[in-house]
């Protein structure tokens, strides 16, 4: 079977896709500043729950979301 992309496309496509997504990272900073502070601040929220969720699942032996909704208290 031909691939359609060689690796050369395949990094290439990824690297215009990764821009692209950069690029409205930054507008969305530019024009909604608020919107922007929200979203920033989920994804620490999220990096900072999910070890401890692990954590919790791990030495507890919980369920996920019983070990979310403890992580979050």
């Amino acid at each position: 079977m031909m691939k359609i992309f060689s690796v050369n496309d395949e990094r290439s496509v990824a690297g215009f896709y990764i821009f692209i997504y950069f690029l409205i990272f930054i507008l969305t900073a530019f024009f909604y500043r608020n919107f922007f502070s929200i979203v920033v601040t989920t994804f620490a929220i999220v990096l900072i729950l999910e070890p401890m969720v692990e954590l919790l699942m791990r030495i507890k032996g919980m369920v996920r979301t019983l070990a979310m909704s403890i992580a979050l208290t």
